[in-house]
This record gives C-alpha cells, structure tokens and sequence, in this order.
C-alpha cells in the first residue's frame, strides 16, 4: 500500500511539472523566438492585408503566443502571433521569425556542418557579426543554428558565438551603420568607423575593440615598414662612404 502511494505521490508531482512548462521543448526558449529578417512587419491580423503596427529589427527576440495560422489570402503564407518587449501584440511572417531559440551572434568566420560532426563539413561559412537564431545544443558543445534571412542553417560549435546582449546591439547597429554609408568592416577608413563607435550604446564592447584593433595593427605595420626603409637608407649611405 505504501509503495503504491509513493508511485501516486510521484505521478501527481510529474503531472504539475508538466502544467507549469517545465518539460515544455527541448529547452528554455520554447516559448521565445528570434526575428532574422531586418524589419519584419508586425501586424493586426494574420494577412499581408493587415494593418501595419512596427516592424521588427533583425535580432530581436519575441514571445510567441500561438501556432502559425495561414494567410487567407495567401495559403502559402504563414503568419504567427507574437508579443513584443513593450507588451505590444501582432502578427509576424512565421518565415522571419525561429521559433524555440534564442539569439547569438557569430564571433570569428566558422564553417557551417551538416551535421555535428567535423566530417560534415559543408561549403558555407558564417563571418564574423552575423547574427545568428540558435536552436538546439547538444552535449558535445555543438549547436544548431538558422542565419539571417534563413541564407543558411547547420551545426558550429558553440565556442564561435556570442550571446551577450551587448554584443548582438553593437553587431546589428554596427553593420547597420555600415551599410548606410556603403561601406564594410575591410575599407572603412578608421576616421569613419570612429565616427560610427562613437554613437553605439556599448563603446568597449567586444565586437567594437576587434574592429578597431584592425587600424593598430595597420599602423604598427606602417611603422616597421619605415624603420626598416630607415635602416636600407643608412646601409647604402655606409656602402656609398666606402
């Protein structure tokens, strides 16, 4: 009799476990998504025709709060329910929006696997601020991830993001910034990019001192190139005098 109330006890237990969400998915995010398309459109209703409400940025995490419905005038198109930061409700492209992960932010260019598996190597590589929704993780410091625009998806290892929120802002605004002015990471000139840093909320952040230490290095390079042209000058002038 005992050991059939421990066994009822411990059912009850499982049963409230699974009502509070606590095995709900394969992780936290169950209930969150990432949006990868920049300026997604959020609206009233499930249809293009709805009205518009905001758009969303690339990176932006959301609660969803339904399943994909499709558009009534497009069967092809999927929209989803979400909430938004400031408790804003709408409707989001379900094809803009990873649902079940959470944000992250490529750290250095990394190749792109097909599957968990250093064998599985794919052509395709993630660069350095991609921004990135990652989906699953698995015990061997692999993760799952979808890019921007859903261009590309595979395995990386985990070593190669970063999730802080810090990171993910100064990564979206940063490239964003860039675009604006038509130009890249590689030919900005460092006037330029000092111009940009100086409006992104986090200043020393990790993505702002790798893209920076590009224009020390350029200038230590400058300088051992003229010490050595220096040294040429004095060697010749030496040969000359004999």
């Amino acid at each position: 009799m005992r050991v059939k109330q421990l066994v009822l006890c411990f059912l009850v237990v499982m049963v409230l476990f699974s009502l509070t969400g606590c095995f709900e998915g394969k992780n936290d995010y169950s209930k969150q998504g990432v949006c990868i398309v920049e300026n997604t459109s959020l609206r009233k209703e499930p249809s293009t025709k709805g009205d518009w409400i905001s758009s969303l940025a690339l990176g932006e995490t959301v609660k969803l709060e339904g399943s994909p419905i499709k558009d009534e005038a497009d069967p092809k198109v999927e929209y989803i329910k979400i909430k938004l930061s400031d408790g804003t409700k709408g409707y989001a492209s379900n094809w803009c929006i990873v649902g079940g992960a959470y944000v992250g932010v490529i750290q250095k260019t990394t190749k792109i696997y097909k599957r968990p598996d250093l064998l599985a190597e794919s052509n395709h590589q993630f660069e350095m601020m991609n921004i990135v929704a990652v989906e699953e993780e698995n015990e061997s410091a692999w993760i799952r991830v979808t890019g921007e625009g859903r261009s590309k998806k595979g395995w990386i290892k985990k070593e190669f993001i970063r999730k802080d929120k810090e990171d993910v802002v100064t990564a979206v605004l940063l490239r964003k910034a860039l675009r604006e002015k038509g130009k890249t990471v590689n030919n900005a000139s460092r006037e330029e990019m000092e111009a940009i840093v100086s409006k992104l909320p986090y200043q020393d952040s990790y993505f702002v001192n790798q893209v920076m230490s590009k224009y020390e290095e350029e200038v230590y390079e400058d300088e051992v190139y003229e010490d050595e042209e220096v040294i040429v000058d004095e060697s010749e002038d030496s040969f000359e005098a004999e």
